[in-house]
């Protein structure tokens, strides 16, 4: 899998885990991602929040295409 999800406490970080494609989203990433965001927010409860990353992806996600 390329998405995983790291828990830490109350603290969840979804990891994209594709180095070799420097994290490109493709569409298997894609679904992977939206289920492990549907797996997180599953667990807030009343008073948490979801907040966004500190780093991102690049690339198409395609081999061989450049980064843009």
């Amino acid at each position: 899998m390329a998405v995983r999800i790291e828990r830490e406490g109350v603290v969840a970080t979804v990891v994209i885990d594709r180095p070799k494609r420097c994290n490109a989203v493709d569409a298997r990433t894609a679904r992977e991602l939206a289920d492990a965001f549907r797996a997180v927010e599953a667990t807030i409860e009343s008073g948490e929040s979801f907040e966004g990353a500190q780093r991102f992806a690049g690339g198409a996600g395609r081999h061989g295409a450049p980064a843009s």
